[in-house]
């Protein structure tokens, strides 16, 4: 007589979407000048730290702001502004700044939906509500660094004789 497992019929499976394939495709398809947009955003990351500490954790720049969070709300830019002239120069400044601001309103209301998954919000989870109020004050230490950075670059002190 052979023994057998008992089947086990009520098992969960969970899946994990990867949009790996979409983003390659995606960004092979961009411009120079919309890859260097996400070069940017990226870099103004790492280029500004923050730290927080919450419940005895330390939350660095890019736990409160995500690559995925960063690259959904570029994605949806990218789509609202696809001509490459909004990607160049002054234009890139204010494309760059507008993502921010989206960013921080997104922050607010607690919602940014995912570029390629229809009505699912990338912030639906415990760890957002917990972290909010510092990537809310992250995301407005990067606007105020940039409005300050625009007007020095915009009025250039001149030599006095």
């Amino acid at each position: 007589m052979v023994g057998h497992k008992p089947l086990v019929y009520h098992q969960t499976f969970l899946w994990r979407i990867s949009t790996t394939p979409a983003e390659v495709n995606f960004f092979q398809k961009l411009s120079l000048e919309k890859k260097y947009g996400y070069t940017v955003l990226k870099t103004l990351r790492n280029c500004i730290p923050y730290q927080c500490i919450v419940n005895n954790i330390v939350y660095s720049t890019n736990e409160l702001l995500t690559s995925y969070t960063l690259k959904m709300i570029y994605l949806h830019e990218v789509e609202k502004y696809p001509n490459n002239h909004h990607w160049l120069n002054q234009n890139l400044c204010h494309r760059v700044m507008s993502l921010f601001k989206r960013l921080y309103k997104n922050f607010q209301l607690g919602k940014i939906q995912s570029y390629y998954i229809q009505n699912y919000n990338i912030l639906d989870c415990e760890e957002f509500e917990i972290l909010r109020s510092h990537m809310l004050k992250y995301v407005q230490l990067i606007v105020v660094h940039l409005k300050e950075t625009l007007l020095l670059n915009t009025n250039p002190v001149r030599p006095s004789h």
